[in-house]
Protein backbone atom coordinates (compact mmCIF):
# COMPACT_ATOMS: atom_id res chain seq x y z
CA UNK A 1 0.00 0.00 0.00
CA UNK A 2 1.29 3.46 -0.88
CA UNK A 3 -0.24 6.06 1.39
CA UNK A 4 1.14 9.19 -0.27
CA UNK A 5 1.68 9.66 -3.99
CA UNK A 6 3.65 12.63 -5.29
CA UNK A 7 4.13 14.11 -8.75
CA UNK A 8 7.51 14.17 -10.45
CA UNK A 9 8.14 17.77 -9.43
CA UNK A 10 8.34 16.79 -5.76
CA UNK A 11 10.55 14.44 -3.80
CA UNK A 12 8.63 11.24 -2.93
CA UNK A 13 8.31 10.37 0.74
CA UNK A 14 9.82 6.90 1.07
CA UNK A 15 8.93 4.77 4.10
CA UNK A 16 11.58 3.85 6.65
CA UNK A 17 13.34 0.63 5.72
CA UNK A 18 12.78 -1.27 8.98
CA UNK A 19 9.67 -1.98 11.01
CA UNK A 20 8.53 0.78 13.39
CA UNK A 21 6.46 -0.41 16.33
CA UNK A 22 4.10 1.75 18.32
CA UNK A 23 6.58 2.02 21.20
CA UNK A 24 9.34 3.24 18.85
CA UNK A 25 7.20 5.80 17.06
CA UNK A 26 8.32 9.45 17.10
CA UNK A 27 4.60 10.28 17.35
CA UNK A 28 4.96 10.10 21.16
CA UNK A 29 7.41 13.01 21.16
CA UNK A 30 5.31 14.94 18.64
CA UNK A 31 2.21 14.52 20.84
CA UNK A 32 4.14 15.78 23.88
CA UNK A 33 5.25 18.83 21.88
CA UNK A 34 1.68 19.48 20.71
CA UNK A 35 0.51 19.57 24.31
CA UNK A 36 2.64 22.68 24.88
CA UNK A 37 0.24 24.75 22.74
CA UNK A 38 -2.59 26.62 24.48
CA UNK A 39 -5.49 24.61 23.07
CA UNK A 40 -9.04 25.50 24.01
CA UNK A 41 -9.59 21.81 24.83
CA UNK A 42 -6.14 20.68 26.03
CA UNK A 43 -7.51 17.29 27.03
CA UNK A 44 -8.35 16.28 23.44
CA UNK A 45 -7.21 18.85 20.83
CA UNK A 46 -3.55 17.66 20.64
CA UNK A 47 -4.85 14.14 20.04
CA UNK A 48 -7.15 15.41 17.28
CA UNK A 49 -4.22 17.19 15.62
CA UNK A 50 -1.96 14.13 15.82
CA UNK A 51 -4.79 11.99 14.47
CA UNK A 52 -5.17 14.33 11.51
CA UNK A 53 -1.43 13.91 10.80
CA UNK A 54 -1.97 10.16 10.68
CA UNK A 55 -4.96 10.55 8.37
CA UNK A 56 -2.88 12.78 6.08
CA UNK A 57 -0.30 10.02 5.73
CA UNK A 58 -3.05 7.53 4.86
CA UNK A 59 -5.09 9.94 2.70
CA UNK A 60 -6.15 7.88 -0.32
CA UNK A 61 -6.29 4.66 1.72
CA UNK A 62 -9.10 6.06 3.90
CA UNK A 63 -12.83 6.05 3.28
CA UNK A 64 -13.03 9.67 4.43
CA UNK A 65 -10.41 12.37 4.99
CA UNK A 66 -11.39 14.69 7.88
CA UNK A 67 -10.76 18.42 7.48
CA UNK A 68 -8.95 20.27 10.27
CA UNK A 69 -9.21 23.99 11.00
CA UNK A 70 -6.89 25.68 13.53
CA UNK A 71 -8.05 29.12 14.68
CA UNK A 72 -6.40 31.77 16.79
CA UNK A 73 -4.97 35.27 16.75
CA UNK A 74 -1.37 36.39 16.50
CA UNK A 75 1.04 34.55 18.76
CA UNK A 76 -1.00 31.37 19.07
CA UNK A 77 1.41 29.20 17.07
CA UNK A 78 -0.71 28.39 14.00
CA UNK A 79 2.19 28.90 11.57
CA UNK A 80 4.48 26.80 13.77
CA UNK A 81 2.00 23.93 13.51
CA UNK A 82 2.21 24.23 9.73
CA UNK A 83 5.99 24.15 10.08
CA UNK A 84 5.73 20.80 11.87
CA UNK A 85 3.69 19.45 8.98
CA UNK A 86 6.22 20.67 6.41
CA UNK A 87 9.01 19.00 8.38
CA UNK A 88 7.13 15.69 8.51
CA UNK A 89 5.84 15.55 4.94
CA UNK A 90 8.54 17.49 3.11
CA UNK A 91 7.66 18.48 -0.43
CA UNK A 92 4.81 15.94 -0.41
CA UNK A 93 2.78 18.57 1.49
CA UNK A 94 1.05 21.17 -0.70
CA UNK A 95 1.52 24.14 1.61
CA UNK A 96 0.39 27.65 0.71
CA UNK A 97 -0.98 30.87 2.20
CA UNK A 98 -2.57 32.19 -0.99
CA UNK A 99 -4.18 29.85 -3.47
CA UNK A 100 -7.35 29.07 -5.39
CA UNK A 101 -9.37 25.92 -5.89
CA UNK A 102 -8.01 25.65 -9.44
CA UNK A 103 -4.46 26.04 -8.16
CA UNK A 104 -4.97 23.14 -5.76
CA UNK A 105 -6.51 20.58 -8.08
CA UNK A 106 -4.17 21.48 -10.94
CA UNK A 107 -1.17 20.82 -8.70
CA UNK A 108 -2.56 17.78 -6.87
CA UNK A 109 -4.14 16.14 -9.93
CA UNK A 110 -4.71 12.44 -9.15
CA UNK A 111 -2.39 12.34 -6.14
CA UNK A 112 -3.27 12.03 -2.47
CA UNK A 113 -0.92 14.65 -1.05
CA UNK A 114 -2.09 16.54 2.06
CA UNK A 115 -3.03 20.20 1.59
CA UNK A 116 -2.24 22.90 4.16
CA UNK A 117 -3.63 26.42 3.65
CA UNK A 118 -2.40 29.04 6.11
CA UNK A 119 -4.04 32.47 6.66
CA UNK A 120 -7.34 31.25 5.25
CA UNK A 121 -9.25 34.29 6.48
CA UNK A 122 -12.86 35.34 6.02
CA UNK A 123 -13.25 37.82 3.16
CA UNK A 124 -16.06 40.26 2.37
CA UNK A 125 -17.22 38.32 -0.71
CA UNK A 126 -15.52 35.01 -0.06
CA UNK A 127 -16.15 33.28 -3.41
CA UNK A 128 -12.55 32.08 -3.62
CA UNK A 129 -12.62 30.73 -0.08
CA UNK A 130 -15.97 28.99 -0.61
CA UNK A 131 -14.60 27.29 -3.73
CA UNK A 132 -11.66 25.92 -1.73
CA UNK A 133 -13.95 24.71 1.05
CA UNK A 134 -16.10 22.98 -1.55
CA UNK A 135 -12.97 21.32 -2.93
CA UNK A 136 -12.02 20.10 0.56
CA UNK A 137 -15.56 18.78 0.96
CA UNK A 138 -15.21 16.82 -2.28
CA UNK A 139 -11.86 15.46 -1.15
CA UNK A 140 -13.40 14.32 2.13
CA UNK A 141 -15.30 11.53 0.39
CA UNK A 142 -13.24 11.33 -2.81
CA UNK A 143 -16.02 12.61 -5.05
CA UNK A 144 -15.12 13.33 -8.64
CA UNK A 145 -14.95 16.88 -9.92
CA UNK A 146 -15.26 18.22 -13.45
CA UNK A 147 -13.86 21.40 -14.95
CA UNK A 148 -14.20 22.80 -18.44
CA UNK A 149 -11.10 23.51 -20.52
CA UNK A 150 -10.19 26.41 -22.80
CA UNK A 151 -10.48 24.21 -25.90
CA UNK A 152 -13.89 22.86 -24.91
CA UNK A 153 -12.58 19.58 -23.49
CA UNK A 154 -13.70 18.75 -19.98
CA UNK A 155 -11.28 17.69 -17.25
CA UNK A 156 -12.09 15.05 -14.67
CA UNK A 157 -10.26 14.88 -11.35
CA UNK A 158 -10.68 13.08 -8.04
CA UNK A 159 -9.11 14.46 -4.89
CA UNK A 160 -8.39 12.16 -1.97
CA UNK A 161 -6.26 14.52 0.09
CA UNK A 162 -6.49 15.59 3.72
CA UNK A 163 -7.00 19.36 4.12
CA UNK A 164 -5.92 21.58 7.00
CA UNK A 165 -6.66 25.31 7.27
CA UNK A 166 -5.65 28.00 9.72
CA UNK A 167 -7.06 31.48 10.25
CA UNK A 168 -7.97 34.09 12.82
CA UNK A 169 -11.62 33.93 11.73
CA UNK A 170 -12.76 31.14 9.43
CA UNK A 171 -14.97 31.76 6.36
CA UNK A 172 -18.67 30.96 6.49
CA UNK A 173 -19.20 27.24 7.03
CA UNK A 174 -22.44 25.42 6.32
CA UNK A 175 -23.73 22.39 8.18
CA UNK A 176 -22.39 20.19 5.37
CA UNK A 177 -18.90 21.60 6.09
CA UNK A 178 -18.98 21.37 9.89
CA UNK A 179 -19.80 17.66 9.94
CA UNK A 180 -16.66 17.01 7.89
CA UNK A 181 -14.49 19.36 9.88
CA UNK A 182 -12.85 19.55 13.31
CA UNK A 183 -12.19 23.09 14.53
CA UNK A 184 -9.36 23.58 17.04
CA UNK A 185 -9.19 26.96 18.81
CA UNK A 186 -5.86 28.26 20.10
CA UNK A 187 -5.06 30.82 22.78
CA UNK A 188 -1.94 32.99 22.88
CA UNK A 189 1.27 31.21 23.87
CA UNK A 190 3.37 32.34 26.79
CA UNK A 191 6.16 34.68 25.75
CA UNK A 192 8.90 32.25 26.73
CA UNK A 193 7.14 29.45 24.79
CA UNK A 194 7.34 31.39 21.51
CA UNK A 195 11.09 30.90 21.42
CA UNK A 196 10.86 27.12 21.80
CA UNK A 197 10.45 25.50 18.41
CA UNK A 198 9.78 21.74 18.37
CA UNK A 199 12.61 19.77 16.82
CA UNK A 200 11.31 17.48 14.08
CA UNK A 201 14.01 15.13 12.89
CA UNK A 202 14.35 14.54 9.17
CA UNK A 203 13.58 10.83 9.39
CA UNK A 204 10.44 11.10 11.52
CA UNK A 205 8.08 11.46 8.59
CA UNK A 206 9.48 8.34 6.95
CA UNK A 207 9.28 6.43 10.24
CA UNK A 208 5.63 7.37 10.75
CA UNK A 209 4.82 6.40 7.16
CA UNK A 210 6.37 2.96 7.71
CA UNK A 211 4.54 2.57 11.02
CA UNK A 212 1.21 3.38 9.38
CA UNK A 213 1.83 1.05 6.46
CA UNK A 214 2.72 -1.81 8.82
CA UNK A 215 -0.27 -1.14 11.05
CA UNK A 216 -2.88 -0.52 8.35
CA UNK A 217 -4.32 -4.05 8.58
CA UNK A 218 -4.99 -3.70 12.33
CA UNK A 219 -6.22 -0.14 11.82
CA UNK A 220 -8.74 -1.11 9.15
CA UNK A 221 -10.05 -4.29 10.82
CA UNK A 222 -9.92 -3.41 14.51
CA UNK A 223 -9.00 0.14 15.56
CA UNK A 224 -11.27 2.14 13.25
CA UNK A 225 -14.37 -0.10 13.82
CA UNK A 226 -13.78 0.16 17.58
CA UNK A 227 -13.83 3.97 17.51
CA UNK A 228 -16.88 4.04 15.29
CA UNK A 229 -18.66 1.88 17.83
CA UNK A 230 -17.58 4.14 20.72
CA UNK A 231 -18.78 7.26 18.91
CA UNK A 232 -22.13 5.61 18.13
CA UNK A 233 -23.01 5.83 21.84
CA UNK A 234 -26.46 7.40 22.23
CA UNK A 235 -25.13 9.89 24.76
CA UNK A 236 -23.08 11.58 22.02
CA UNK A 237 -25.91 11.88 19.47
CA UNK A 238 -23.46 12.16 16.58
CA UNK A 239 -24.69 11.68 13.03
CA UNK A 240 -22.95 9.07 10.82
CA UNK A 241 -20.74 11.65 9.09
CA UNK A 242 -19.55 13.12 12.38
CA UNK A 243 -18.79 9.59 13.58
CA UNK A 244 -16.64 9.06 10.50
CA UNK A 245 -14.89 12.40 11.01
CA UNK A 246 -14.02 12.06 14.69
CA UNK A 247 -13.61 8.30 14.51
CA UNK A 248 -10.99 8.51 11.76
CA UNK A 249 -8.72 10.99 13.55
CA UNK A 250 -9.04 9.20 16.91
CA UNK A 251 -8.32 5.83 15.30
CA UNK A 252 -5.28 7.30 13.52
CA UNK A 253 -4.05 8.75 16.82
CA UNK A 254 -4.33 5.34 18.47
CA UNK A 255 -2.53 3.73 15.54
CA UNK A 256 0.39 6.12 16.10
CA UNK A 257 0.74 6.05 19.91
CA UNK A 258 -1.44 3.14 21.05
CA UNK A 259 -3.88 3.19 23.94
CA UNK A 260 -0.99 3.72 26.34
CA UNK A 261 -0.01 6.87 24.49
CA UNK A 262 -3.58 8.16 24.68
CA UNK A 263 -3.65 7.48 28.42
CA UNK A 264 -0.33 9.28 28.82
CA UNK A 265 -1.87 12.23 26.95
CA UNK A 266 -4.69 12.50 29.49
CA UNK A 267 -7.37 9.98 28.56
CA UNK A 268 -8.67 7.88 31.46
CA UNK A 269 -7.60 4.27 31.88
CA UNK A 270 -10.07 1.54 32.83
CA UNK A 271 -8.92 0.43 36.31
CA UNK A 272 -10.82 -2.87 36.07
CA UNK A 273 -9.22 -4.08 32.83
CA UNK A 274 -6.18 -6.30 32.51
CA UNK A 275 -3.51 -4.22 30.83
CA UNK A 276 -3.98 -0.78 29.34
CA UNK A 277 -7.56 -0.10 28.26
CA UNK A 278 -9.42 3.16 27.89
CA UNK A 279 -12.30 3.87 30.27
CA UNK A 280 -15.19 3.98 27.78
CA UNK A 281 -17.63 5.79 30.09
CA UNK A 282 -15.13 8.53 30.88
CA UNK A 283 -14.17 8.67 27.21
CA UNK A 284 -17.78 9.23 26.16
CA UNK A 285 -18.11 12.02 28.73
CA UNK A 286 -14.92 13.63 27.42
CA UNK A 287 -16.06 13.47 23.82
CA UNK A 288 -19.55 14.70 24.76
CA UNK A 289 -17.99 17.83 26.24
CA UNK A 290 -15.57 18.25 23.32
CA UNK A 291 -18.23 17.97 20.61
CA UNK A 292 -21.12 19.78 22.31
CA UNK A 293 -20.57 23.10 20.49
CA UNK A 294 -20.20 21.41 17.10
CA UNK A 295 -23.34 19.34 17.62
CA UNK A 296 -25.29 22.43 18.63
CA UNK A 297 -24.41 24.13 15.35
CA UNK A 298 -25.32 21.13 13.21
CA UNK A 299 -29.06 21.81 13.20
CA UNK A 300 -31.23 20.75 10.23
CA UNK A 301 -31.84 23.33 7.52
CA UNK A 302 -35.55 23.62 8.38
CA UNK A 303 -34.59 24.51 11.94
CA UNK A 304 -32.17 27.16 10.70
CA UNK A 305 -34.99 28.72 8.70
CA UNK A 306 -37.36 28.76 11.70
CA UNK A 307 -34.65 30.28 13.92
CA UNK A 308 -33.99 33.00 11.35
CA UNK A 309 -37.69 33.83 11.01
CA UNK A 310 -38.17 33.98 14.78
CA UNK A 311 -35.19 36.30 15.14
CA UNK A 312 -36.28 38.70 12.39
CA UNK A 313 -36.97 42.21 13.68
CA UNK A 314 -40.20 44.08 12.99
CA UNK A 315 -40.66 47.86 12.74
CA UNK A 316 -42.68 47.79 15.95
CA UNK A 317 -41.29 48.89 19.30
CA UNK A 318 -41.85 47.87 22.89
CA UNK A 319 -40.06 49.59 25.77
CA UNK A 320 -37.94 51.42 23.22
CA UNK A 321 -36.70 48.24 21.48
CA UNK A 322 -37.68 46.68 18.17
CA UNK A 323 -39.66 43.51 18.57
CA UNK A 324 -38.82 40.22 16.92
CA UNK A 325 -41.25 37.76 15.36
CA UNK A 326 -40.56 35.35 18.19
CA UNK A 327 -41.13 38.09 20.78
CA UNK A 328 -44.51 39.00 19.28
CA UNK A 329 -45.65 35.38 19.22
CA UNK A 330 -44.43 34.86 22.79
CA UNK A 331 -46.33 37.96 23.97
CA UNK A 332 -49.47 36.69 22.24
CA UNK A 333 -49.17 33.25 23.85
CA UNK A 334 -48.71 34.79 27.30
CA UNK A 335 -52.20 36.32 27.10
CA UNK A 336 -52.58 36.40 30.88
CA UNK A 337 -49.49 38.57 31.34
CA UNK A 338 -49.72 40.60 28.12
CA UNK A 339 -52.21 42.94 26.52
CA UNK A 340 -51.24 41.64 23.05
CA UNK A 341 -54.30 40.74 20.98
CA UNK A 342 -54.22 38.59 17.87
CA UNK A 343 -55.26 41.60 15.79
CA UNK A 344 -52.26 43.55 17.12
CA UNK A 345 -49.93 40.63 16.39
CA UNK A 346 -51.27 40.31 12.85
CA UNK A 347 -50.76 44.01 12.18
CA UNK A 348 -47.16 43.92 13.40
CA UNK A 349 -46.23 40.73 11.56
CA UNK A 350 -47.79 42.12 8.39
CA UNK A 351 -45.06 44.79 8.40
CA UNK A 352 -42.59 42.14 7.19
CA UNK A 353 -45.04 40.15 5.09
CA UNK A 354 -46.05 37.49 7.64
CA UNK A 355 -49.56 36.40 8.54
CA UNK A 356 -51.08 34.75 11.60
CA UNK A 357 -54.14 32.61 12.30
CA UNK A 358 -55.78 31.48 15.49
CA UNK A 359 -54.85 28.06 16.73
CA UNK A 360 -57.31 25.43 15.54
CA UNK A 361 -59.03 27.78 13.09
CA UNK A 362 -57.53 27.26 9.64
CA UNK A 363 -58.83 29.09 6.58
CA UNK A 364 -58.08 29.46 2.95
CA UNK A 365 -55.33 31.95 2.17
CA UNK A 366 -56.59 34.95 0.19
CA UNK A 367 -53.94 36.58 -1.92
CA UNK A 368 -53.41 40.21 -0.95
CA UNK A 369 -54.93 39.92 2.54
CA UNK A 370 -52.08 40.67 5.00
CA UNK A 371 -54.09 39.34 7.91
CA UNK A 372 -54.02 35.90 6.38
Amino acid sequence: MTAISTPRTTTPLHPWQTHIGVNDSPAHIILQDLQSWKWERPYIDPIFFLGWVGSAFLSGALDVRPILFTMGGAGTGKSTLHGILRALFGSALYSTANTTAAGIYQNIRQDSRPVAVDEFERKAQGQKEQAIIELARQSYSGAKGYRGGANGDGTEFELRSSFIFSAILHPHLGVQDRTRMIILNLNALDKDANAKQPLIKEEWGRMILRQIMDGYHDFHLHILPKWRQILSDRRLALDPRAIDTYGTVLACAELLVGEQGLVDAGMHQDPTADGVRLDIDMLVETLEAATSADRAEQMPKWQEVIEKIMGAKVDAYKAGERQTVGGIIEALENDQRSDMLIEDARARLALIGLGLREKGKPWRVCVGDPAR
